[in-house]
């Protein structure tokens, strides 16, 4: 029975424990977005994986229009981590002064995976694709709900310390409702 109720729990979850089989990584679209500064050529930045292969890049000299937005647009690994560094040849940054108001974003959908501008002559900015951060302060009801006949009925304070295992549960309705913070809703 333990064998079947894991193995619905890797098919079922969108919080796959780590002894489940995986899938091929899904593809999240995702967005950097240069605003230049008024020394546009000085900007150039690079955008690698956790191996330190270089994902995508721009040189210096490639952006050329003052205080202009270029948008470029990538296809990133869900659940993979990057690191986004930004490079002002000068070593002034691209914000705020005299060098105009510059700045950079990366982000997907609606979510803001790293951004800035206000440095020297580089700034590195680590994150993972799709994956917001688990909120560990749980507040929520003090209802319980039932997991299984083995696990019992259990609280949101449960549910956050094991949130690695059972954050599936989440999915069910009567648990979102009583966690709303644990299960992000």
């Amino acid at each position: 029975v333990k064998d079947w109720i894991d193995e619905k729990i890797c098919e079922l979850s969108n919080n796959k424990p780590s002894n489940c089989q995986t899938t091929p990584d899904e593809e999240v679209d995702v967005e950097v977005v240069i605003l230049t500064d008024q020394y546009p050529t000085e900007t150039s930045w690079v955008l690698t994986d956790s191996a330190g292969v270089e994902i995508e890049k721009v040189e210096q000299y490639t952006y050329t229009k003052v205080q202009t937005e270029y948008t470029h647009e990538l296809k990133l690994k869900d659940g993979a981590t990057y690191t986004f560094a930004i490079r002002d040849s000068y070593g002034d940054g691209i914000c705020c002064g005299v060098n105009g108001d510059g700045s950079y974003t990366v982000k997907a959908g609606d979510s803001v995976l790293a951004s800035g501008g206000e440095f020297l002559d580089t700034e590195n900015k680590t994150f993972v694709v799709g994956k917001e951060p688990h909120v560990q302060n749980c507040t929520d009801k003090t209802d319980t709900f039932a997991v299984s006949t083995s696990v019992g009925e259990q609280t949101c304070e449960w549910l956050n310390d094991n949130f690695d295992r059972y954050g599936f549960l989440c999915e069910f309705l009567d648990v979102a409702y009583t966690c709303p913070e644990t299960c992000g809703a």
